[in-house]
């Protein structure tokens, strides 16, 4: 995913959840085999709502069998690819309390945008976090490699720590002329919160 990309497809936007990254990370290597069958029957029935190619779909299958089998990151696997996403969108999903944040009222490029007008002012753990909503951070391998999807997820630590660092940086550029991305700079702080109140883990996918 790359930001002309995103520049050029302007219905991508990117939906954060909280949600509980201990039970996704309990699915994997878990060995569950009756959870794989029930996953693939679940994408069986939403092939057709997924639009996705038949191969992506018995992709996808796989990639689920084998990340329940033997855990995550995947073996020797560099470039994750359209089945390795939703492969890891059907395991996050699974059996999660999800709390919705309303973060798909902006396209995915807000994030972009933010990243390269104040991301230098932000400490370089802050910006690492902050790039992964605009490339993803993926769970099987080293790098998302899609035509417009991507997704990735921040422990409930890692969340807190970003959301203080938005904080104090809009405090230092609320008087700054870019008023659009201050706006979506303070509303990505009210999503982070709403994650944060809910003492939840943050996961996030593009759609």
């Amino acid at each position: 995913m790359t930001e002309q990309l995103l520049a050029e497809d302007l219905s991508i936007r990117l939906n954060l959840f909280g949600f509980s990254l201990a039970k996704l990370e309990s699915i994997l290597a878990s060995g569950d085999l009756d959870l794989v069958a029930r996953l693939k029957v679940a994408l069986m029935e939403s092939e057709d709502d997924l639009g996705e190619l038949p191969e992506v779909i018995a992709e996808t299958g796989k990639i689920i069998a084998e990340a329940i089998a033997k855990g995550a990151p995947l073996n020797s696997l560099v470039i994750e690819g359209d089945a390795h996403v939703l492969a890891a969108c059907l395991l996050a999903e699974h059996d999660q309390d999800f709390t919705p944040t309303g973060s798909d009222s902006w396209q995915a490029g807000a994030y972009w945008t933010l990243a390269q007008q104040f991301g230098e002012e932000l400490e370089p753990e802050s910006r690492k976090m902050l790039g992964y909503f605009c490339e993803g951070r993926p769970l099987f391998g080293k790098v998302i490699d899609t035509d417009n999807k991507y997704y990735g997820y921040l422990t409930a630590a890692e969340l807190v720590f970003l959301k203080l660092e938005l904080v104090q940086l809009e405090e230092y550029v609320k008087d700054w002329e870019e008023a659009g991305t201050l706006e979506f700079l303070r509303d990505l702080i009210t999503w982070l919160h709403t994650v944060a109140e809910a003492e939840q883990d943050l996961w996030f996918y593009t759609w």
